[in-house]
């Protein structure tokens, strides 16, 4: 399935009802997510994603439009709690990371057009009061490329573990570091002479709590979306926990609602008791990342990324009907909860 080619994949957007193939998997809602629209090289993503600029964004508002009735979170919502009826044909638009071209690109576009969204923003992140682990990895190859020089093999060799085996690529150890690899980002970057500090006072890459206040006063939805990022399944219970509700706990003493979460990364490894302890704080839903697939875990729903793989919205769109199709008709749409 993986194997599709993108001529594939937009004869099979152009040749299907892709609405109605989307209401005959009889989930409650289509939602896609975006992490940041814009026109301008962006050096804390560039590195990680290709992303829709404008033009492209109010093509996919388009397409969707045609095929699909916007929703907003609240509407979700009384689906999930009260069993309140959406559309057939349901979309939720979501946006994930804060960055502060949602309310300076994305925000003008959904107001003119009157579309609902929900904003999934990081607590760490709020005020740029620190930057997500990818976000610096990705400056760093920005620097790199930009200021090449024999200072790289030399901070790298600071920081590599001999016991590992040969040094690796500087361009490809950066963008290999993980949650739990974090500081090492860190290390290099103090190494190197590079000031993420400097980066977040000039850049301001985040939305800050006033524009966050903005957002919800104009009727947008926001939403958790960890602490500081990380992959929820690699972490204990206890800690998933915490990362999903402290975001919620700490901007409401600031006056802001988040009453739902969505994963950041993906949701795999996490189990039913995360959900039993989501329900019981009042979170709902919850969105993972997998397409369209049903979940044991009833108010958890599944999202489709619109960013990195060049195709235009029905193409990407097929892409993950297909896939859920598939599955479909073996049995096998289910993620089960242990």
């Amino acid at each position: 399935m993986k194997s599709w080619t993108r001529r594939a994949l937009e004869a099979a957007a152009g040749a299907l009802p892709l609405g109605a193939w989307f209401a005959g998997l009889g989930l409650p809602v289509c939602s896609p997510f975006y992490h940041v629209v814009s026109d301008e090289p962006l050096p804390h993503i560039r590195h990680l994603y290709a992303y829709r600029g404008v033009a492209g964004f109010e093509r996919d508002l388009d397409h969707f439009g045609r095929r699909f009735e916007f929703v907003g979170l609240e509407q979700v919502r009384a689906l999930l709690l009260e069993g309140r009826r959406l559309p057939r044909r349901a979309m939720l638009l979501t946006f994930d990371d804060g960055l502060r071209e949602m309310f300076e690109v994305v925000r003008p576009i959904l107001l003119r057009r009157g579309i609902p969204a929900v904003f999934f923003v990081n607590g760490a992140f709020v005020d740029n009061r620190d930057l997500f682990f990818r976000n610096k990895a990705s400056l760093l190859v920005e620097e790199l490329e930009s200021r090449p020089g024999p200072r790289w093999a030399e901070a790298l060799a600071q920081v590599w573990d001999a016991g590992q085996g040969p040094m690796p690529d500087a361009r490809g150890w950066l963008l290999s570091r993980w949650y739990v690899q974090r500081h090492e980002l860190d290390a290099l970057a103090a190494a190197v002479g590079y000031d993420f500090g400097e980066f977040l006072r000039e850049r301001r890459p985040y939305m800050e709590t006033g524009e966050l206040r903005t957002l919800q006063a104009e009727g947008f939805a926001l939403g958790s979306h960890s602490i500081d990022h990380p992959r929820l399944g690699e972490l204990a219970l206890d800690e998933q926990v915490r990362q999903a509700l402290e975001p919620v706990r700490a901007l409401a003493a600031q006056g802001l609602r988040l009453e739902s979460f969505a994963f950041p990364f993906n949701d795999q490894d996490v189990g039913a008791a995360f959900f039993e302890r989501m329900d019981a704080a009042g979170i709902c839903p919850t969105f993972g990342t997998d397409g369209f697939w049903r979940d044991q875990a009833p108010r958890n729903l599944h999202r489709f990324w619109m960013e990195n793989s060049g195709l235009e919205a029905p193409a990407i769109l097929a892409r993950y009907l297909l896939w859920a199709s598939r599955r479909q008709s073996r049995g096998k749409n289910l993620l089960s909860r242990a």
